[in-house]
C-alpha cells in the first residue's frame, strides 16, 4: 500500500492546492477537504475498490474521517475532485463555520439581519450556550447541534436587543 508521501507527491504536480483545504507542505497532515489536522488522515479511494477502483496511488487521496464517510462513491474519478473543491476550505475553522452556517439554513431559513454589535452578542454567548444546552456525540458537536446553538444565541441576542 501506498504511503502518505506517495500519495502527496504524485498528486502535487497534477493537482491545482487552491482548489483544497490544504497546502502541499501540509498535505499528510491535513484533510484535503476541510483542512483539518489529523494523525489519522485516511487513505480515501478515489474509485472505490467495489466499483473496480485499484489501490495505487492515482487513485487515493488523503481525508479526514468524516470527509472520508462523506464522499463520493461513484465510478468516475472526475467527481471526488469536484467535491472536495466545492467542500474545501482554506482552513477547518471556516469550513466548520460554512457547515453550521448550511445546516441553520436548512433547518431555521436565513439568518436574520445582525447589527455589529449583536453579531459581537452572539458570538460572546455562544460558549455559555453550549455548555448549558448541547449535547455531543463521539467526542464533538456536531453541524446540526451547533445550529441550534447559533439559534438560541441569535434568540437571546434578539431579545435582549429588542428586536
Amino acid at each position: 500500500m501506498s504511503t502518505k508521501q506517495q500519495i502527496v507527491d504524485y498528486w502535487e504536480t497534477r493537482k491545482y492546492e487552491g482548489d483544497m483545504g490544504t497546502d502541499w507542505d501540509t498535505a499528510t497532515e491535513a484533510c484535503w477537504c476541510c483542512g483539518r489536522f489529523t494523525k489519522n488522515l485516511e487513505k480515501c479511494h478515489i474509485v472505490a475498490t467495489m466499483l473496480d477502483g485499484g489501490d495505487e496511488v492515482s487513485n487515493l487521496v488523503l481525508l479526514c474521517k468524516s470527509c472520508h464517510r462523506e464522499s463520493p462513491d461513484f465510478d468516475n474519478p472526475d467527481y471526488m475532485w469536484d467535491w472536495i473543491k466545492a467542500n474545501s476550505a482554506p482552513f477547518y475553522e471556516y469550513f466548520y463555520s460554512k457547515k453550521v452556517l448550511g445546516e441553520y439554513k436548512k433547518m431555521f431559513g436565513e439568518m436574520p439581519m445582525l447589527s455589529d454589535e449583536q453579531l459581537e452578542n452572539v458570538s460572546k454567548i455562544i460558549a455559555d450556550i453550549q455548555k448549558k444546552k448541547a449535547g455531543f456525540q463521539g467526542g464533538s458537536k456536531g453541524y446540526s447541534t451547533m445550529a441550534c446553538v447559533l439559534k438560541e444565541a441569535i434568540k437571546t441576542t434578539m431579545v435582549e436587543y429588542g428586536s
